[in-house]
C-alpha cells in the first residue's frame, strides 16, 4: 500500500482535546460485577462511566444512536459475541473509539486475539482499581487507534473464536465462581482504598474542630 493510500487515522478523542473527563462505557455480563466495575471508574475525578451493557450486541446497538465514548471497557467472554470480536464492528461505527478488553484469568491467547483485533490495552480484573485507571487513560491518550491500524492491515480477515463455542461455554460455567472470587478480592482491596481515605480526612476534620474550639475558649 502506498502512502497516498493510508487510511486516515482519527485524532485524540474530543474529551481530551477540551480537558474534559474520559468518557467511559462498560460490558460485562454478570450484573454484579458490572455494577463494582462502574463505581471503581466513578470513583477516579477525570473518568465518567457514562453507561454499562451485559452484552456486546446491545453495546453495539447503543453506539448506533447514542454519543461515542473515549473508551469501551469490555470483558472478554460475555457469552455471545467476545470483547475481541466486538472490536472492528466499534471502530466502524465510532472510529475514535478505543476498546480496552479484560479477563479474570492470564490468557495469553486471548490476550494475544485481543492485541491483533486492535483492543488499545488488556488488563486482569484482579489488577488493583488504580491500575484500571491507568489503562483506561492511557487508552484514551494513544495517538492513533489501534482497531482502526489494525483494520486498515486486515480489510477482510475475520477474527475467529480461539476456542470452539461448546468450549468457551464449558468454561466458562466452569470459571464462574472463581471469576467472581477474584473480582471480589479487588474490589476489598479497592474499598479498604475508599476507607482509608475518607477515614484520614475524617480524623484530620476531628484535630482542625478540636483546635477551633480550644482557640475559641482560650
Amino acid at each position: 500500500m502506498s502512502n497516498s493510500e493510508e487510511p486516515t487515522i482519527p485524532n485524540r478523542p474530543q474529551s481530551l482535546k477540551e480537558g474534559t473527563n474520559i468518557r467511559v462505557w462498560v460490558v460485562e455480563d454478570r450484573g454484579d460485577i458490572r455494577d463494582l466495575l462502574v463505581r471503581v471508574i466513578s470513583y477516579e475525578s477525570d473518568l465518567e462511566c457514562e453507561e454499562s451493557y451485559e452484552s456486546a450486541e446491545a453495546m453495539l446497538a447503543a453506539l448506533q444512536t447514542r454519543n461515542a465514548p473515549d473508551v469501551i471497557l469490555s470483558d472478554f467472554d460475555l457469552g455471545g459475541m467476545t470483547g475481541a470480536e466486538s472490536i472492528s464492528r466499534v471502530a466502524a461505527l465510532a472510529a475514535a473509539t478505543r476498546v480496552v478488553i479484560m479477563t479474570a484469568f492470564t490468557d495469553a491467547l486471548k490476550e494475544t486475539e485481543a492485541m491483533a483485533a486492535g483492543a488499545a490495552g488488556f488488563v486482569l480484573k484482579s489488577q488493583s482499581p488504580g491500575d484500571f485507571a491507568k489503562a483506561l487513560r492511557a487508552a484514551a491518550a494513544l495517538p492513533v487507534n489501534p482497531a482502526t491500524v489494525a483494520a486498515a492491515r486486515m480489510p477482510t480477515r475475520a477474527i475467529s473464536s480461539r476456542r470452539p463455542i461448546e468450549a468457551r461455554e464449558a468454561a466458562t460455567a466452569g470459571e464462574c465462581e472463581t471469576e467472581a472470587q477474584v473480582v471480589g478480592d479487588a474490589i476489598v482491596v479497592w474499598v479498604k482504598r475508599v476507607l482509608r481515605t475518607f477515614g484520614g480526612m475524617g480524623r484530620a476534620a476531628n484535630r482542625r474542630s478540636r483546635m477551633n474550639t480550644l482557640r475559641v475558649s482560650n
